[in-house]
């Protein structure tokens, strides 16, 4: 992950970004961001604490469709943009 320096300060971005998380649209409670590990990879997602439903989880690394390397800081930020996206008019 790049050292204790580099955890510490995702740890901090998670909390940060974790305030502006909407509430859940189906039961209405709180959301967090889960991190995750596959194959040696780093990952995160949002999930609500009541209901646990969520977002898929965003990895660290090489996206093969756009060619760019995601490091784990834009997977924090994509979570929280993925999971407080809201459709008009949706229930």
């Amino acid at each position: 992950l790049g050292g204790m320096e580099r955890i510490e300060k995702i740890r901090q971005l998670m909390e940060q970004v974790e305030q502006s998380l909407q509430r859940c649209p189906f039961c209405g409670n709180y959301a967090v961001l889960r991190g995750h590990f596959m194959f040696s990879r780093p990952g995160v997602q949002v999930e609500c604490t009541h209901c646990h439903c969520g977002t898929f989880p965003q990895w660290e690394g090489l996206d093969l469709q756009k060619n760019l390397n995601i490091p784990l800081e834009q997977c924090v930020r994509d979570a929280a943009i993925i999971w407080n996206h809201r459709e008009e008019g949706a229930a």
